[in-house]
């Protein structure tokens, strides 16, 4: 062969790095490790391009799925996918070929010797993937399984509806649920609950969503769920809604998600909102004994209000103009009106408003007793707003200035407390009322009566209330004061004392040994009562002794009285823990559920990569490496990459055992490193059981035997002969 010297060299040079590749190649004998590295297929949910990690093993095609196999250079591989239950495959299919420089597949930024296969569509089901890898004589060197779920059907999505309550008139059934917002302290009560959802590959997620009459979707939002229980929950008296007055018909739906990517929505639900009360802001008319004009249709005697006037009666007479669009009786979504203290009632109208007028001591506008109601609620606009001043010649008001209980424990106090299960039993056995002095006598009211004289400011009631252990209860009673005639009352207030020793957190659990995920279930009897004052407060774990364990938690799931958080056990400190879990409700109440004893692991793998002590290498079988873990007797190999040398290499590398603890590499494309700077980096990332990762690495140079130029003679090179086709790494010959 004659050519001239420079084309010589190159080809030359070709031929060289292509020999010491092919001999590198074929060093391999042992055992191999294969790897079914994704998925890739068309999702049936959306259209969308799926690539999947293998170790996902849930797939919803709307076609065939194509699996990458990953293997070494020099080796063949197979597929074949199984029904389970099945003998004979559904799919399988053998390389052509052996691997080469060619077969190389990027994915999730990394490089692989790998092949696809393109199965047909498969049916739904479960399956086995086996994938092989063969010698190139047809040996199988190295065999693995995992599992494939194939689901194309959407969940089953359930039905939902809104919590039932009374306040204010809600329509909860028919074809447009008409909601406002209940009452003040009922977050528990103003939400939908989702129920009877279900999939056999498992929920993933719970949408809701939210429309305006134009078909215009509002907002979406993530709910909390729980898939044991089929329940998912939220609430929809605050910033779930647009502010309506009820004046608007939304559209109410619920997605499903499989955690195969199927959805399923539920029927849109008509739904109208009222959270706008629009009540007055201050009255319209103030009653004046010596006035004789009519203020309005009904208002004889009543004057224009001017804030900071001087009001002539003492109780007052007050008067409302409210337009008859905003008022209950022509418009559902009007207000009403409710006065327990005297007089409530519509006096007039004309063709836009009604009159309302209302008799009430000065002062005494306390909500519970006087207030605007709006549909759907108990309130929903507070109570009347009104600035006056009381004339010289009218009678003062009688007012409270403080009201105290005696207890048994901690002698007299303002009663406002929360009494937790430790402090029971405890009696009250005196009432103390404190007021402004008045010209006449005065009347208290409060588990008994009292009088205190004219131009006196206190007296005392005797009384027996126990409160007793293994007892719940909520004294909100009305502090009543009122002159001795009985015309005039001070503002109402209440006691606000609440004990609770009887409704006691429920606890069960579920643990997934796989994930270590304990699912911590809470039922809270009562939630919400005694004006939301009883309801859940928190959860956690704790050791035998007591001792709060810092673990990673999250509410998962929270329907009415239920309850559900996970735990995620990996995040525990290192060590042997006897857990207990624990809840709490709002009022003290504790309860706590003895679990089992767990092993914590938070140290990682030990991967030790040795190369003979060397920092250059003849052959990849130098190099070898270990994993070991102080707890995981077979913790996880999770990649193999091979970084660096001539040609800026970046592959993900298969392995093989070579004992029980020891492994080596598959043969990738490898050039030797001709300079100083082309080294080899070579990571091995592992993991064990608790999900704690290890890494170890090296660096070498890579120089295998060579062979040269024989007998250069008048221009005439002689180089060896081989028996193998040689190409560059780019393939060509």
């Amino acid at each position: 062969m004659k050519v001239a010297a420079t084309k010589l060299c190159s080809i030359f040079r070709n031929a060289w790095l292509a020999t010491a590749v092919a001999a590198a190649s074929l060093a391999m004998s042992q055992a191999a490790h294969a790897d079914l590295v994704k998925y890739s297929y068309v999702s049936i949910a959306d259209g969308a391009r799926k690539d999947v990690v293998a170790t996902q093993g849930l797939a919803n095609p709307s076609s065939g799925i194509t699996f990458m196999v990953s293997g070494g250079i020099d080796r063949k591989l197979r597929i074949a996918v199984t029904r389970s239950g099945s003998q004979t495959p559904a799919f399988s299919k053998e390389s052509g070929k052996v691997l080469g420089a060619s077969d190389v597949i990027t994915y999730q930024g990394k490089n692989y010797y790998a092949e696809e296969f393109a199965s047909p569509k498969l049916p739904d089901g479960s399956y086995q993937v086996t994938t092989d890898i063969l010698a190139s004589t047809g040996e199988v060197v190295k065999t693995e399984t995992l599992p494939l779920v194939i689901d194309t059907t959407g969940p089953a999505p359930g039905t939902f509806a809104p919590l039932p309550y009374t306040w204010g008139g809600p329509v909860l059934s028919g074809d447009v649920w008409k909601l406002g917002i209940a009452s003040g302290d009922a977050l528990t009560y103003s939400s939908f609950v989702l129920k009877d959802f279900s999939d056999t590959s498992g929920i993933s997620k719970v949408v809701a969503r939210v429309y305006r009459e134009t078909g215009v979707l509002h907002k979406e939002y993530n709910v909390l769920f729980s898939e044991a229980d089929k329940k998912a929950s939220i609430q929809y008296r605050t910033g779930f809604f647009p502010s309506s007055d009820l004046d608007e018909v939304f559209g109410v739906e619920f997605l499903v998600t499989d955690k195969a990517g199927n959805t399923t929505t539920t029927n849109r639900q008509k739904v109208m909102f009222d959270d706008i009360g629009n009540a007055p802001t201050e009255p319209f008319g103030v009653y004046d004994p010596s006035a004789t004009t009519t203020l309005a249709p009904g208002l004889t005697g009543f004057v224009p209000y001017v804030a900071g006037m001087a009001v002539k009666t003492n109780p007052i007479r007050l008067a409302w103009k409210i337009p008859k669009s905003n008022w209950s009786t022509y418009r559902l979504g009007g207000l009403s009106f409710t006065n327990t203290l005297g007089e409530n009632k519509v006096v007039g109208e004309d063709a836009g408003n009604i009159y309302l007028v209302a008799s009430l001591p000065y002062r005494a506008e306390q909500l519970n007793y006087v207030r605007f109601i709006n549909f759907g609620s108990s309130a929903g606009n507070g109570t009347i707003t009104y600035d006056l001043v009381l004339d010289d010649e009218a009678p003062k008001t009688p007012v409270i200035e403080k009201v105290e209980y005696y207890f048994s424990d901690k002698g007299w106090m303002i009663p406002n407390r929360v009494i937790t299960p430790s402090e029971l039993p405890v009696e009250i056995t005196q009432v103390r009322y404190t007021v402004e002095k008045r010209p006449f006598a005065q009347v208290t009211s409060h588990y008994g009566t009292c009088t205190i004289p004219a131009n006196e400011t206190q007296c005392v009631i005797s009384t027996s209330k126990i409160l007793a252990k293994g007892t719940a209860g909520y004294m909100a009673d009305i502090f009543g004061l009122r002159s001795s005639d009985g015309a005039l009352v001070a503002t109402r207030t209440t006691a606000q004392v609440v004990w609770n020793d009887l409704y006691y957190p429920v606890l069960s659990h579920i643990y997934n040994e796989s994930s270590k995920i304990l699912t911590l279930k809470i039922q809270q009897q009562k939630q919400g009562d005694y004006n939301n004052r009883l309801g859940h407060k928190s959860a956690w774990l704790e050791d035998k002794g007591g001792t709060t364990l810092n673990v990673n938690k999250k509410l998962t799931s929270s329907v009415g009285e239920y309850f559900e958080y996970e735990f995620d056990l990996k995040t525990l400190p290192e060590g042997v823990h006897d857990l207990v879990a624990g809840a709490d409700e709002k009022l003290g109440a504790v309860s706590k559920l003895p679990l089992f004893k767990f092993d914590s692991d938070r140290t990682s793998p030990v991967v030790t990569v040795s190369k003979n002590g060397s920092d250059s290498i003849d052959t990849l079988d130098k190099i070898s490496f270990t994993v070991a873990d102080n707890k995981d007797p077979a913790p996880k190999i999770l990649s193999v990459n091979l970084k660096g040398g001539p040609a800026n290499e970046s592959i993900a590398l298969s392995y093989r055992k070579i004992d029980a603890t020891t492994y080596g590499l598959e043969y990738p494309i490898l050039f030797p490193s001709l300079s100083s700077g082309e080294v080899y980096t070579l990571t091995v990332t592992a993991q064990d059981s608790q999900l704690n990762t290890g890494v170890g690495s090296t660096t070498f140079m890579y120089k295998p035997a060579t062979t040269g130029i024989v007998d250069a003679v008048e221009g005439v090179i002689k180089i060896p002969a081989c028996r193998r086709n040689l190409t560059e790494k780019t393939g060509h010959s």
